[in-house]
């Protein structure tokens, strides 16, 4: 079984792979302990990105949308709410990536549905596929 650190780096080459392959430019910063991992240019447009490893149950994924802050006594979480554009996401079991910008999700865990609910709602549900990067970007790879 991987680390939980590993599988995060994991996710992140895997992310930063497929942004590539679809003419995204990545840009990396050179210390750590940011609040975003990489940035993303875009047609001359830069956006702070936040990568993330979903947890798969069932016909949905999810995945944390705050971090723990430790210090030398206690600990918090905190969310990331003015400091990123976008959470990306890589879902191994699904083998895609997600792009979801940071007002679609809320403070603790972000779901996202694999397939449309039996009753057929729609209101307040994000649908995965909607923000795969193939939707996002367009399917053309180079």
């Amino acid at each position: 079984m991987t680390d939980p650190k590993t599988k995060g780096e994991i996710a992140e080459h895997v992310v930063k792979a497929e942004l590539v392959k679809r003419g995204v430019t990545v840009l990396e910063p050179t210390q750590e302990n940011l609040r975003y991992d990489f940035v993303a240019e875009e047609e001359g447009k830069f956006y702070k990105l936040q990568c993330k490893l979903a947890t798969y149950k069932g016909d949905i994924i999810q995945f944390q949308v705050s971090s723990y802050q430790a210090n030398n006594t206690s600990g918090k979480k905190k969310d990331y709410g003015g400091e990123i554009d976008h959470f990306v996401v890589y879902s191994p079991e699904t083998g895609d990536c997600y792009m979801i910008p940071l007002e679609l999700v809320g403070s603790s865990m972000k779901t996202l549905r694999l397939e449309t609910p039996k009753n057929n709602q729609r209101e307040g549900i994000t649908m995965a596929e909607d923000h795969t990067f193939d939707e996002v970007f367009g399917t053309e790879l180079i």
